[in-house]
């Protein structure tokens, strides 16, 4: 991944996490950063997979849903778990474009195919991919699941 690519891809990862719910939405968020990718022809699949996060020499578990990019993984949805575990949330970052740190590992499953993803509108995706380049300088701040709340939810974007 050049500099270009991974600079598009904090900038998107921060738009998500500023703008819509993140809490139980890592799959939504997932397809969003896809669908965006192919409309700039990147592949960047949607995958399910197996979160690992290493607490104390013992490794945690999770179901979760990110992307990959020439073998990177992108997850703008991992602080959903900071969210839900408070007593380890310093272990979760914001979110992740290329760099895991070394106590979070990921273990891909499958791939969700196009066909079978929810659908956004080609004009949201279009105006997502603006917005994101505004979000170079914006830094993210922690937040609660009250805050999180009050996002736009992406599930009102769908394609109709």
């Amino acid at each position: 991944m050049n500099n270009n690519e991974k600079k598009f891809f904090e900038n998107l990862c921060k738009m998500c996490i500023s703008n819509y719910q993140v809490l139980n939405n890592a799959d939504m968020i997932s397809t969003l950063i896809s669908q965006v990718c192919r409309i700039k022809d990147m592949d960047v699949p949607f995958v399910k997979g197996i979160l690992y996060v290493e607490v104390n020499n013992y490794k945690r578990q999770y179901a979760h849903c990110f992307n990959m990019y020439m073998g990177n993984v992108i997850d703008a949805g991992i602080y959903q778990f900071a969210i839900m575990n408070k007593k380890i949330e310093e272990l979760f970052p914001m979110y992740i474009a290329g760099n895991e740190p070394n106590h979070i590992e990921y273990k891909v499953m499958s791939e969700v195919k196009l066909d079978v993803q929810f659908k956004f509108k080609r004009e949201f995706l279009i105006e997502v991919i603006e917005k994101a380049y505004q979000y170079d300088d914006i830094e993210i701040n922690k937040f609660n699941e009250i805050e999180d709340s009050k996002k736009s939810n992406l599930f009102y974007y769908r394609r109709m």
